[in-house]
C-alpha cells in the first residue's frame, strides 16, 4: 500500500469530482485539512461560485474518501521545527512536510503523481517516499555496521533512518529512540549532521552492530 499526503487542492480537486482512489493507496493529512475544505467551500458559497448544496455534496465525498488526519504533539513538535527552519511566518504548510516526514522512511520528496485507480487523470498527490533525488548530506565519514557477517555502510542521515527502521535488531532501548529522532530531524536539515552522525554511532555500539575500523 502506497501512502499520499495530499493538501488542500487536492482534497477539493477529488471532492469536487466524487473521485475514486484505490483501495491500495492510503491519504494522509493534517487535522488542519479539515478546517482548510470547509473554509475554502464556505468562501465559495459566500461569493456564489458554489450553492450551498453543492458544497455539502463535496464535504460527503470527502468524508468518504477515508483520509487519515493526523494532529497530534510529535506532528506539532515537527512543524513548528520545519517552520523555523524555513523561516515561514506560520505552521500551515509546514503541518504537511510533518505529516509526510512522519509517514515516510526518508525526508520528504513532493511530486506529482498519476495514481491508478482513480477517475482523475491529472490530480495531484504528494507522494509519502524517499527518492534518490533528495537532496543528501554525507557525513564527513561512514558509519560501518555488521551483521550477520554482513557489513553495512550509512553514509548520511537518510540511510541511517532507513536502516534503524528496517533492519535495526533491537529498537526498544533509549539510544535506539534517540538515534531515530535525531537522525529524522538531521535528514531534513534541522539539526546538524555530526549530532546525528553521533547519536546513529552510539546506539549501534549499544546494539553491539558497530564494527570497528
Amino acid at each position: 500500500m502506497k501512502r499520499f499526503v495530499i493538501a488542500v487542492d487536492t482534497a477539493l480537486r477529488l471532492a469536487k469530482d466524487a473521485a475514486h482512489v484505490h483501495d491500495t493507496h492510503h491519504l494522509v493529512a493534517p487535522t488542519l485539512l479539515r478546517s482548510q475544505v470547509l473554509s475554502h467551500l464556505y468562501a465559495a458559497v459566500r461569493h456564489g461560485d458554489l450553492t450551498k448544496a453543492d458544497a455539502e455534496v463535496q464535504l460527503d465525498c470527502l468524508r468518504s474518501l477515508r483520509i487519515r488526519l493526523l494532529g497530534d504533539r510529535v506532528l506539532q513538535g515537527y512543524a513548528w521545527n520545519f517552520a523555523i527552519k524555513l523561516d515561514w511566518e506560520d505552521t500551515y504548510r509546514a503541518e504537511y512536510i510533518a505529516v509526510t516526514q512522519l509517514q515516510a522512511d526518508g525526508p520528504p520528496i513532493f511530486r506529482e503523481y498519476r495514481p491508478l485507480g482513480t477517475d482523475l487523470p491529472n490530480v495531484r498527490l504528494w507522494e509519502a517516499c524517499p527518492t534518490e533525488d533528495a537532496m543528501i548530506s554525507i557525513w564527513e565519514s561512514n558509519v560501518e555496521l555488521k551483521i550477520d557477517d554482513r557489513v553495512h555502510v550509512i553514509r548520511n542521515a537518510r540511510e541511517a533512518v532507513a536502516f534503524l527502521k528496517k533492519y535495526w535488531p533491537d529498537k526498544r532501548s533509549a539510544n535506539y529512540a534517540t538515534a531515530w529522532k535525531v537522525c529524522l530531524d538531521a535528514a531534513t536539515g534541522v539539526v546538524p549532521d555530526a549530532e546525528a552522525r553521533s547519536a546513529f554511532e552510539a546506539a549501534a555500539k549499544e546494539a553491539d552492530i558497530l564494527r570497528q575500523t
